[in-house]
């Protein structure tokens, strides 16, 4: 109920609107209970001028808890003895129960795009990125540059040779052909498909494209315009844990490899190094369709130069090692088979056989009779040759097809049950009436182990259990299954808040 008139509006002078640096617009809040709205920050002329640029100060919220309460916010610059100053809160009408009731711990989201804008460029931070904290001073400290490094700049000497899923969309350009909105760049795009989203990384010439059609970014990548994005790849390990739905390239979250649990390897370093700032931003949704618009993996930091330089070496290092133990754990797991899609139903399997080769060795070749998504099942003699097959085949036009004149391959492997799942009714029927076999005996994809010799993932003596209620644990589970027989393992998957997502091996 305050009705004290607004404090003078004083812009600042016209040349502060086009600074060349690039720093970040820095937001000290702090609780001011007696202020009209609550909040307020105290600003450099530079950051009056980059918050007067900023369109996107709309629809930001407070955000205290997991379920952060929306509040319509209220911004205005003034002038005070203290100098230029940033006002922000609920609007003044609202009752006192709808403020925050703990301001030091405030988050400002942006549902669009956040409110912090890089000096002298268009394009501002992914969203979900926090864009104010409480600090004890009201400025960056002098000497330090604020730095977004995404985890594609990082050099990837022993990235894992994986196939894509089919549901990637996104790839990773560098160079781009040219300017955005140039005729090179459009051209570009039109060999490919439809691109839902063109990322150009500020101050670079490379970036990230996410295209409408998997099939489009298959071929982008088929032909070495491209790479797949190893951001995607990340953001779709760490969200398969919590949703199994989620097809993912790599079996375990490739951040947290990086990171360490709980980002200790990260803090470490950042304590070692005398980085106060230095946080990670994992990406967004689990939806196949909105992956890519949510954002991407990429580290942001305040520091000065030297810092700069042994930050980027700790990131190469981090993600040589994470890289590693990932190739580590797929050679362990093993998986054999590759899903291929798009072949006309005239290939019979000695067809695919002959001209799948390439110098691989393939054990069995697995066809439906009704091809109703034409495909064919492939088990390679090794993982190794069912990786480098998948890669070389995955959007080209080696074979005549009937899918937009390209294959699409995708791993068959634990992690990823819901490839085979997906053709389940097509392959079960096929492999059933072959071999004899179930349709379990694949699904893992991992290999078979020798006959008399069986090991932990032997699907002949693994069942999968779903419904399980929230906080199943493993004793109880273990207790119940002993009444049916010994029980050698039982494996529950959870979640980053420990809790069991519903069904166990």
């Amino acid at each position: 109920g305050d009705e004290r008139p607004p404090e003078p509006h004083h812009p600042p002078p016209p040349h502060l609107l086009h600074q060349p640096t690039q720093r970040l617009v820095n937001l000290s809040v702090k609780p001011q209970p007696s202020a009209p709205l609550g909040f307020q920050a105290n600003l450099t002329p530079w950051e009056v001028a980059q918050v007067q640029q900023a369109p996107c100060m709309v629809s930001n919220r407070f955000a205290q808890s997991a379920a952060p309460r929306p509040l319509p916010p209220k911004f205005r610059l003034s002038v005070s003895a203290e100098g230029p100053r940033l006002v922000l809160g609920p609007a003044r009408h609202q009752p006192a129960s709808m403020r925050p009731p703990r301001p030091q711990a405030m988050r400002l989201i942006s549902g669009a795009q956040p409110l912090i804008q890089i000096a002298g460029k268009s394009s501002l931070l992914p969203p979900k990125v926090v864009s104010a904290e409480t600090t004890s001073t009201t400025t960056s400290p002098e000497g330090l540059d604020f730095t977004v490094i995404y985890l594609d700049e990082v050099p990837m000497p022993q990235r894992p040779t994986m196939p894509p899923t089919m549901h990637d969309r996104e790839v990773f350009v560098d160079p781009f052909p040219g300017e955005e909105g140039s005729p090179e760049m459009v051209d570009w795009l039109e060999m490919f498909g439809e691109a839902d989203e063109v990322f150009r990384i500020p101050g670079q010439d490379r970036g990230y494209v996410v295209f409408e059609d998997p099939l489009s970014a298959a071929k982008c990548v088929a032909v070495q315009a491209a790479t797949w994005s190893e951001s995607e790849r990340a953001i779709a390990s760490q969200w398969r844990l919590r949703d199994a739905a989620v097809h993912a390239v790599y079996p375990e979250c490739l951040v947290q490899l990086m990171v360490g649990k709980d980002g200790i390897h990260i803090n470490e370093f950042s304590k070692r190094m005398g980085i106060r700032r230095l946080h990670v931003f994992r990406g967004g949704s689990s939806d196949k369709r909105e992956r890519g618009k949510m954002g991407r993996c990429h580290f942001f930091v305040w520091c000065t130069s030297g810092q700069l330089e042994k930050f980027r070496h700790f990131l190469k290092d981090s993600l040589l090692a994470a890289h590693q133990e990932m190739i580590s754990l797929i050679s362990k797991a093993g998986p054999c088979e590759v899903m291929i899609q798009g072949l006309t139903p005239d290939w019979s399997p000695e067809d695919l056989r002959t001209r799948l080769s390439g110098g691989y060795e393939i054990q069995s070749v697995t066809q439906g009779e009704r091809l109703k998504k034409n495909f064919a099942l492939i088990r390679f003699r090794t993982s190794s040759d069912a990786r480098s097959a998948a890669v070389s085949l995955d959007g080209t036009d080696h074979l005549p097809t009937d899918y937009a004149g390209a294959l699409r391959c995708e791993l068959v492997c634990w992690w990823n049950a819901a490839v085979v799942e997906e053709q389940q009714e097509e392959v079960s029927e096929a492999k059933g009436r072959e071999s004899g076999e179930t349709f379990e005996g694949f699904v893992d994809g991992t290999e078979r182990p020798p006959q008399g010799e069986p090991g932990p993932f032997c699907v002949d003596r693994c069942v999968f259990i779903g419904n399980l209620p929230i906080g199943s644990s493993e004793n109880p589970l273990r207790e119940l299954l002993k009444t049916l027989g010994d029980v050698v393992s039982v494996m529950l998957l959870g979640d980053f808040e420990k809790s069991c997502p519903g069904y166990a091996w």
